[in-house]
């Protein structure tokens, strides 16, 4: 989205190419999008002598911590489009190339989880989500593209996409059976929910749960595992 910052790395090519802590050819250059294109105050530029090109590394949300190995913490509160969109951690890798225009297309490396209800009357219910015992902190290895949940858990507010259907975004990890996965509160009345099987919750997939509002119950009615969208 206009206005979101990445942090970019350019790398020499090599037999093999990945991105080091430090002394790259760019370390962490911070570029902001304008809605078709990004722009640095210090953009990266070729050398006339570096005819093979560079590779580069994208990284958002721009962070001057970042590098070949870090640690990334999602908000815990989810509730407003800016706090989601500051924890969606996105990658790109863009092979070596000496064109001056550069095509990064990132992926999601977090895990997504979406809950929709249905029913009748869902107009006159105040309905908010939160996910419960779940991992905020990721561990990131951009050479190994793995990004593993790690640390403490707690609880995280999710955000209203749209009406009646929530979403956050925690850290790859697996949820337990029986333990509380969801609190799910309507007109200030709690309903804890669980899940009954271990769930995977893997880097760049989305879990979606729908469940039935009717009157003073709520019934569930899917789960379901799908790839999360690369949209910008």
């Amino acid at each position: 989205e206009s206005g979101d910052q990445i942090s970019v790395f350019a790398v020499k090519p090599s037999n093999d190419i990945k991105l080091l802590p430090e002394g790259n050819y760019v370390d962490n250059v911070k570029y902001t999008y304008h809605g078709s294109y990004f722009e640095a105050t210090n953009p990266i530029t070729i050398l006339e002598d570096d005819t093979k090109g560079l590779a580069y590394y994208a990284i958002y949300p721009y962070n001057k911590g970042v590098a070949d190995e870090f640690e990334f913490t999602v908000n815990e509160d989810q509730t407003t489009h800016t706090a989601y969109t500051a924890s969606d951690l996105c990658t790109a890798f863009c092979e070596p190339t000496t064109d001056k225009t550069v095509n990064l297309e990132f992926n999601h490396r977090l895990s997504n989880i979406v809950v929709k209800f249905s029913g009748t009357n869902l107009t006159n219910k105040n309905i908010s989500v939160e996910l419960n015992n779940v991992q905020v902190s990721c561990a990131a290895n951009i050479n190994a593209n793995t990004f593993e949940g790690i640390g403490e858990r707690y609880d995280v507010i999710m955000g209203e996409e749209s009406a009646n259907t929530f979403h956050a975004i925690i850290a790859p990890q697996t949820i337990k059976k029986g333990e509380r996965f969801l609190t799910i509160t309507i007109n200030d009345k709690e309903y804890e929910m669980s899940l009954e099987a271990d769930m995977t919750l893997k880097s760049g997939k989305q879990v979606v749960f729908e469940y039935e509002v009717n009157n003073d119950i709520v019934i569930e009615l899917s789960g379901y595992i799908n790839p999360w969208n690369t949209e910008d």
